[in-house]
């Protein structure tokens, strides 16, 4: 089990913990069949099942600011 200890800081709120616990449940169902052999299809298989989970819905967007010649 991973140190959580960091949800405690002050600007964590209960919403968090409940978020972070929530993703932990789902990554244990969905995410152990990835197969890590291949790293870059291992990236893309994750991100998929993180989108059609909805996780992503709570990645902060996409802003000029934040994107880079690599990631276009």
């Amino acid at each position: 089990m991973a140190d959580k200890s960091f949800l405690d800081w002050p600007f964590f709120e209960e919403r968090h913990r409940e978020l972070s616990e929530a993703l932990e449940h789902w990554a244990v169902r969905r995410l152990s069949s990835i197969d890590h052999a291949d790293t870059d299809a291992a990236c893309r298989d994750l991100v998929a099942r993180l989108g059609q989970g909805g996780w992503l819905e709570h990645a902060p967007p996409r802003t000029a600011s934040s994107t880079c010649a690599a990631c276009a």
